[in-house]
């Protein structure tokens, strides 16, 4: 396996590690710990979205393309629908926590859509795991070039991530 696919795959379940925690906060959601939600936000957006999926938009993805044009058209437009998708919902979910008043409703708002992404990314990165790492890996056994042309870019990512949040 390609070390890009296995740095990925790790990082894919340090975020369903996440999500398992997320959700079982959700369960008890209410107005006294909501100042707790944007913990969870802020690891959704710059971990996963920040740090995780620029290496797959920017590089992984971008590899698979140069190499089979018609992953643009068909799973990888699939997969970046799919984080679009979740940067809406947590997007709404920051709207709705910006609020002066967060009612009731807002609050069932709020957890809908929690539950909602969690469910979108628990698939996601199942079909990512499964299926699309797989064409990568089968692309690579032709080429063996994934690492040689992708790991300094994913260190780089990482450098520059760590500089940022300092860690």
């Amino acid at each position: 396996m390609m070390k890009t696919t296995e740095i990925l795959m790790n990082e894919h379940q340090n975020i369903l590690k996440k999500l398992d925690e997320l959700n079982l906060f959700l369960q008890n959601l209410n107005h006294e710990n909501l100042s707790k939600v944007p913990y969870y936000l802020d690891f959704i957006q710059i971990y996963a979205d920040e740090f995780h999926h620029a290496k797959e938009e920017k590089i992984y993805f971008e590899w698979m393309i140069n190499k089979d044009i018609q992953f643009k058209f068909g799973p990888i437009a699939c997969m970046l629908n799919e984080h679009e998708q979740g940067r809406h919902l947590i997007k709404s979910c920051r709207e709705i926590l910006l609020k002066s008043e967060v009612t009731l409703k807002d609050l069932n708002d709020l957890k809908n859509k929690l539950y909602e992404f969690i469910t979108l990314l628990t698939e996601h990165i199942k079909k990512e795991d499964n299926v699309l790492y797989q064409f990568a890996e089968e692309i690579n056994e032709e080429s063996n070039d994934g690492d040689q042309l992708m790991l300094s870019r994913f260190l780089q990512v990482k450098d520059n991530f760590s500089q940022k949040y300092e860690i």
